[in-house]
């Protein structure tokens, strides 16, 4: 098998269990969540290493964003805080590797009135999501707040590195981090305040994006340094 073949075997299973995993959140059939949603990550760091790459970040934060993939589905309490905790452990390893792609100081970086307006727009969301959904989470708004707090800073923090690079992987890291805030926004809204089933579909729609363009950053960055 040449290595074209398997990387579009690896596209084609990524994106199916994408598109199976969107269908079976909506339809409610928990069994097959379970069994679609490790492969996203998995998918994908398997195709990094296929592909040689020799970031080990990825592996760590990928296998982060599998553990709290997992732990959000069950409906208990204290594996829903554990699943956040997780999240949080992928968006620190996110900012890590923002930093890193970095060729001025963070102090430089944000001096310029304009890199200060992802900041400003990320807060004023934040503060609004957390206005609204705080009477709703009740003992997991702490956790919730510090995970979302984190998240923000991250997402932000890929437009200041984006526009500041202007490069192709930090673009990819930048629309990852957008998608995942999109798609946890709708995760946390979708269980605390709507609760409306087929809105479970637009979860995937959003997530599973953004670890294909996060999959590009890395992937990229490889072939570009």
């Amino acid at each position: 098998m040449t290595k074209s073949i398997l990387h579009k075997i690896l596209l084609i299973i990524f994106w199916l269990s994408a598109c199976g995993l969107g269908i079976t959140k909506a339809l409610q059939w928990p069994i097959l969540e379970l069994i679609l949603t490790p492969i996203l990550p998995l998918t994908l760091v398997a195709l990094y290493h296929f592909l040689n790459g020799k970031d080990q970040t990825i592996y760590f934060a990928f296998s982060f964003c599998l553990l709290g993939d997992i732990m959000i589905l069950s409906e208990n309490t204290n594996y829903f805080v554990s699943g956040l905790t997780a999240y949080w452990g992928a968006s620190i390893l996110f900012s890590f590797s923002l930093y890193r792609e970095l060729n001025i100081s963070m102090r430089e970086a944000v001096n310029k009135t304009k890199m200060r307006i992802p900041f400003l727009i990320y807060g004023v969301y934040f503060i609004l999501l957390m206005y609204f959904i705080q009477p709703y989470f009740g003992e997991v708004f702490i956790p919730t707040l510090i995970y979302a707090l984190s998240l923000s800073f991250t997402c932000a923090f890929g437009f200041v590195v984006y526009f500041n690079r202007k490069s192709n992987p930090s673009l990819y890291f930048c629309l990852g981090l957008f998608f995942i805030s999109i798609g946890a926004s709708i995760i946390g809204l979708n269980r605390y305040l709507f609760d409306y089933i087929p809105l479970r579909f637009f979860e995937t729609l959003f997530y599973a994006p953004s670890l294909f363009f996060i999959f590009l950053y890395f992937k990229t960055k490889k072939t570009s340094d």
